[in-house]
């Protein structure tokens, strides 16, 4: 197991001391879309529109990739503990990995299972992956843990 390298609350608001790797159902796909984001292949719609990790500016997901679930992309939602999270919608999340197994317990979005998702390089918790008895799934990130590689690319830009 790896230890965890990030302060990490599950929904539940246990800490997250431990972390191990398992990985969905089509990991291939996402590895391979995982390759992709990373290129910014524009001929697959994601470009300069990734979000990536806050901590390490690995690929995550692509704005094109923003979905509603139950009428609104973005979500307010408090654990058990307290704790609150604001969240996006994205149908992939190809730089997300799932690291717990599914619970049923506490899910914030009824009938879907949740796994902790955290960044494939660095395992800094990036939110959860739901999952509606396989026949759907989709991730819910926090947002002040992603950025826009737009901004990235701002902040790069030298002026004279």
């Amino acid at each position: 197991m790896k230890a965890c390298s990030s302060h990490a609350l599950a929904p539940t608001g246990r800490p997250l001391c431990k972390m191990r790797r398992i990985s969905p159902g089509g990991a291939a796909d996402n590895d391979d879309q995982a390759a992709v984001i990373a290129a910014g292949d524009e001929s697959r719609n994601i470009g300069k529109h990734h979000l990536l990790c806050r901590r390490c500016r690995f690929p995550v997901t692509n704005e094109s990739w923003a979905i509603q679930i139950n009428q609104a992309h973005q979500h307010t939602f408090a654990n058990p503990h307290g704790i609150v999270f604001d969240i996006r919608c994205f149908s992939l999340a190809p730089g997300c990995g799932s690291v717990s197994r599914p619970s049923l317990e506490f899910s914030w979005f009824s009938g879907f299972s949740w796994q902790i998702s955290a960044c494939r390089r660095c395992q800094m918790h990036l939110g959860w992956r739901f999952a509606q008895a396989e026949s759907f799934h989709f991730f819910g990130l926090i947002a002040d843990h992603l950025i826009s590689s737009s901004k990235t690319h701002e902040s790069t830009r030298q002026t004279p």
